[in-house]
């Protein structure tokens, strides 16, 4: 949620007024950094587009498993296929929105 300036009350030293705080569910969240992504790109050359799929075999997909069904997980790395610069916006955002990997 975006404030303004009008949203803050002058008597809390600056901190938002109590009658304004929305609560929300706080969600765990746990980023996994790795070398490699957990993910496969593969390109289909009829359609000219990536697909992409979980890779099973990869350790860090598995640390997952070590955690709380209702933890978030977010993966940094890099994939093992090399993206044209024209598409990387585009498969960034597939990555991130499918698989939670940036």
């Amino acid at each position: 949620m975006l404030s303004d300036l009008s949203d803050f009350d002058d008597d809390n030293n600056g901190e938002k007024a109590e009658s304004d705080v929305v609560s929300a569910i706080s969600q765990e969240r746990r980023i996994i950094v790795a070398n490699q992504l957990p993910v496969k790109a593969i390109r289909d050359t009829e359609i000219k587009k990536w697909c992409f799929d979980w890779d099973k075999d990869a350790l860090v997909l598995q640390l997952k498993d070590g955690f709380a069904a209702d933890v978030e997980v977010i993966y940094v790395g890099c994939l093992k296929a090399e993206i044209d610069p024209a598409e990387q916006e585009e498969v960034g955002q597939l990555l991130f929105d499918k698989f939670r990997c940036v």
